[in-house]
């Protein structure tokens, strides 16, 4: 009952009655502002065929008489005429008979409401009595207020009658065209539009209707593939609702006191949904797009008609909904150690109170909806604590178990997920064992081995307080664990000072399950595989850190502190610390302050032309932990 921007909108009113009344609600026209003088809202009542409609337009002096009975009113707005002189805003009534049969009758009332806001108008339509032609009358109501009486009035009129509601542009008037998107226009809202009933019709079930206040009738429902479509399963009528006695000038004896608004239920049988819809994907390459089929989850949409008394109808669709057969689908489930990490999967615990999962499913139907878990002391079992809903949580903990969880122990989870059609799968983790006992640290201290190492001899004594082991590369470095049951892993750090990690951040060098690490030729070597660049590497470790070669190189003298961290299945980790580092070539020159005394160092200048030899005297005073180590001078300044 509500129109906007569609130029024309039209009913058929049939008058039978010795009292008839046509109401309306209208707002409008609400214009672009190069529109507001031009734009006329109008309604006809047209006895012409559907299709065609006959307006009257007083400012067209060369107007011809036209073939059909009409009567009509305009809203027209305030307008400068061709002479300069203004015309107020109306509202104009007219009659006109086919054919000038008779003489045409025209009502001026002037405009004085704002008419961007909603008011009622109204046609009364009677029988006039009063004089000796008989002839009908219609009485113009505004907003309750009778404001006009329109006699002489076509006959046919009162029999089945077009009501047409439409606007058009006084003078033929056309605005420029400046925008091509956003182009002027003009609305005109009509709501609430009432007829009375037919004679002898005291309920109003059938044509015509009140407007907003006629009932719902009949309730339909169907199937498409998209919203407000039944192309799946046709409308049927799924639902008759009683009449009610709420705003309607139905007689109480004819309709249902008990008549109430609820939730109706209802069933759509002998269908044949398809779970999975086959479709075509178009991939543009070249000139030619190249087609693809794939299935995905059939989507379907339940559509609700209502059908009111009068024939008129509105639909609704729901969301969609999947047709779903499978079950979800386990992605993992995994135990992990809260102590440890949360997302590291694990096979062992050092905890003796808490069981903690994360597990994953997918469902691409109907999604899962609920996930519930349990624990037990056996695979599958749910001894320990029952299924327990978790909502859609992708994590649990139960962290009241002490005195249960015993060494030693293997201990189980499930997993039970369900999906929006019900369907359920449960999955089992593979178990988490409680480990009481850690490594011992006295005893890594006899395993750990940093590679390439002897003890510092360059045919001098050179002992001092501390002990300091010697490698002879410059560009490699290792470190060796023996078979060490209960081990997880291993992390390595390198430094130039005794905390220090500006060599080699510290790093999981024990992932791989082997027993050795090595860094050769700037790159970091496991078990004899090569895992990747060592700059590569410690950008990932190290936020910010950037360097444009990958190259590792230490120069003789060079002292370096390492520092193993072992981690046992249990996640309880220890520090080893070796011997710190030096670099010293089988060529390199070696002395050591062992009191605190200075170390005179030559340096030798040789000249080419008369092989004169020019010592040069330096000293420099090192500590009692320092060494002083000397590159030979290959090449002469």
């Amino acid at each position: 009952n509500r129109s906007s921007d569609r130029g024309a909108y039209g009913v058929v009113l049939d008058i039978m009655s010795t009292k008839r009344r046509m109401s309306f609600r209208l707002k409008g026209p609400s214009s672009s502002a190069e529109l507001d003088a031009y734009v006329i809202a109008s309604v006809v009542f047209w006895n012409g065929p559907r299709g065609t409609v006959g307006d009257y337009d007083p400012e067209d002096c060369n107007g011809t008489n036209v073939e059909y009975d009409s009567m009509g009113m305009q809203l027209r707005p305030r307008y400068v005429k061709v002479d300069g002189t203004t015309a107020d805003p109306e509202i104009l009534l007219w009659t006109r008979f086919a054919n000038g049969t008779s003489d045409e009758q025209t009502i001026h009332l002037p405009l004085t409401v704002n008419l961007q806001n909603f008011h009622r108008f109204t046609f009364d339509f009677a029988n006039d009595e009063s004089t000796v032609s008989l002839r009908s009358s219609v009485s113009f109501n505004f907003d309750e207020s009778q404001l006009a009486v329109l006699h002489n009035v076509p006959e046919s009129i009162f029999g089945t009658t077009n009501v047409i509601f439409h606007s058009w542009n006084r003078d033929g008037f056309l605005p420029g065209l400046v925008d091509v998107f956003n182009p002027p226009k003009t609305t005109i809202e009509i709501s609430d539009i009432e007829f009375s009933a037919k004679l002898n019709n005291s309920c109003d079930y059938g044509k015509p209707f009140y407007g907003w206040k006629s009932p719902i009738i009949e309730y339909q429902a169907g199937i498409g593939w998209q919203p407000l479509t039944d192309d799946v399963k046709e409308f049927e009528t799924v639902f008759r609702p009683s009449k009610s006695c709420v705003k309607t000038p139905c007689p109480v004896s004819n309709c249902d006191m008990n008549s109430t608004t609820k939730m109706v239920p209802f069933n759509l049988t002998n269908l044949h949904l398809a779970p999975y819809a086959n479709r075509t994907a178009y991939v543009q390459t070249g000139l030619l797009p190249l087609s693809s089929q794939y299935r995905q989850p059939a989507m379907y949409f339940v559509t609700i008609k209502a059908v009111t008394a009068s024939g008129r109808i509105v639909v609704a669709s729901s969301n969609g909904l999947t047709i779903d057969v499978t079950p979800p689908v386990p992605v993992f489930v995994d135990h992990v150690d809260v102590s440890w990490d949360v997302y590291e999967p694990t096979r062992h615990q050092s905890s003796n109170s808490t069981i903690a999962l994360r597990w994953r499913f997918y469902d691409l139907e109907s999604f899962v909806v609920d996930y519930q878990w349990a624990v037990g002391t056996a695979y599958a079992a749910t001894d320990l604590q029952r299924f327990l809903s978790i909502g859609l949580k992708t994590f649990a903990m139960n962290d009241r178990l002490e005195g249960i969880i015993q060494p030693n122990k293997t201990y189980y989870a499930s997993v039970r997920a369900t999906n929006g059609a019900g369907l359920t799968d449960v999955a089992h983790s593979l178990g988490v064992t409680y480990v009481a006992s850690a490594l011992n640290p006295d005893a890594f201290n006899q395993t750990i081995v940093l590679l390439n190492r002897f003890e510092l001899d360059s045919g001098k004594n050179l002992s001092v307080d501390i002990q300091i082991d010697r490698i002879k590369y410059t560009d490699r470095l290792g470190v060796s664990w023996g078979d060490i049951s209960l081990l997880d892993t291993i992390y390595w750090q390198i430094g130039t000072n005794l905390k220090g990690d500006d060599v080699l951040p510290e790093m999981d060098v024990g992932f791989a399950g082997g027993s050795e690490a090595v860094i050769e030729n700037a790159s970091l070597i496991l078990n004899g595989e090569n895992v990747g660049g060592l700059t590569e590497l410690i950008a990932r470790v190290k936020p910010g850190y950037s360097e444009s070669e990958n190259f590792f190189r230490l120069e003789p003298g060079r002292i370096t502190y390492h520092r193993i961290k072992v981690c046992d299945l249990s996640h309880q980790c220890f520090d080893v610390v070796p011997n710190p580092i030096v670099v010293i070539r089988d060529e390199d020159a070696v002395e050591m302050s062992v009191s605190n005394e200075s170390l005179r160092l030559f340096v030798k200048k040789q000249n080419l032309v008369d092989d004169d030899v020019n010592p040069v005297d330096k000293s420099h005073s090192v500590s009692i932990e320092q060494l002083m180590v000397c590159d030979p001078v290959k090449h002469l300044l």
